[in-house]
């Protein structure tokens, strides 16, 4: 679980470019930033986390390699 929020908060930290590289696979699936209703809110899209080839897409579009 650890691993998971360190995994999170260096995702958040990203500049806002780097992070809107993360598009959609499914309509609605990409980054999305924070909102003033909800300001710690963001998503990114992974189509499948247990799938080591869409982690690594996932990774090479916002180019952490």
């Amino acid at each position: 679980m650890m691993e998971a929020k360190v995994a999170a908060y260096s995702l958040s930290k990203l500049p806002n470019d780097t992070k809107i590289r993360n598009g959609d696979v499914i309509f609605g699936s990409g980054y999305r930033s924070s909102m003033p209703s909800f300001p710690l809110f963001q998503t990114f899209g992974i189509y499948d986390a247990a799938s080591t080839a869409d982690v690594l897409a996932c990774c090479s579009f916002i180019m952490l390699k």
